[in-house]
């Protein structure tokens, strides 16, 4: 309960009737003044009538989020990957980590798309955002084998790196892998760049 622009549209979607939508719209916002105090009526109020509807809702958009990306699965285990990119990219946009990282492999190898390293990287970065360890290690990935002056091992380091720290289990390989292939200096500053963004988010 700590984002009020949040709260009118949670409503909006509950189906809650138009007189307890008030009631429930009035007591967030008089919860909101009694913050730090939890008023116990108040904070019992919302507990017994807004907490349980939106739970209700919550579960009932994670298991329509769960049958879509089940069938996305099922469609490109299955070579059907145009009905693949159809359920992937609609709840990819609806922010769904794992759907977001399908939507990355699709682009990145071209099916039932065109082939778009940049929309890969787009949706890979999507799903690390939210610390998915595959995400990661393709964002690795695809920064070693693009062609020519557009490989970058310096990103790629970064990003095998932050595969390893969240337990991906080839990222360590293929970090040695990627840093082996640079010169010793350049891999030593892929390195401390990697140190030093880690030290600036520590503090």
């Amino acid at each position: 309960l700590s984002r009020p622009g949040s709260f009118q549209p949670r409503l909006n979607s509950l189906g809650i009737c138009s007189p307890w939508k008030k009631l429930l719209k009035y007591l967030y916002k008089r919860s909101l003044i009694f913050e730090h105090t939890r008023h116990p009526l108040l904070m019992s109020l919302i507990r017994t009538f807004f907490l349980p509807a939106l739970s209700l809702k919550l579960l009932l958009a994670a298991g329509v989020a769960m049958a879509g990306y089940d069938e996305g699965i099922q469609a490109y285990t299955s070579g059907d990957f145009e009905g693949a990119v159809r359920e992937f990219r609609t709840l990819a946009s609806q922010g769904h980590t794992e759907s977001q990282y399908m939507l990355g492999i699709l682009y990145e190898e071209g099916q039932g798309l065109p082939r778009d390293d940049v929309e890969a990287a787009y949706w890979y970065s999507r799903a690390a955002e939210k610390g998915l360890a595959d995400a990661y290690f393709a964002l690795g990935q695809l920064f070693v084998h693009r062609k020519g002056a557009r490989q970058d091992r310096m990103a790629a380091h970064h990003w095998f790196s932050l595969a390893k720290e969240h337990g991906h289990r080839l990222a360590d390989q293929e970090m040695q892998r990627n840093l082996n292939a640079m010169s010793p200096e350049m891999a030593e500053v892929a390195r401390n760049r990697f140190r030093g963004r880690r030290l600036v988010q520590l503090d």
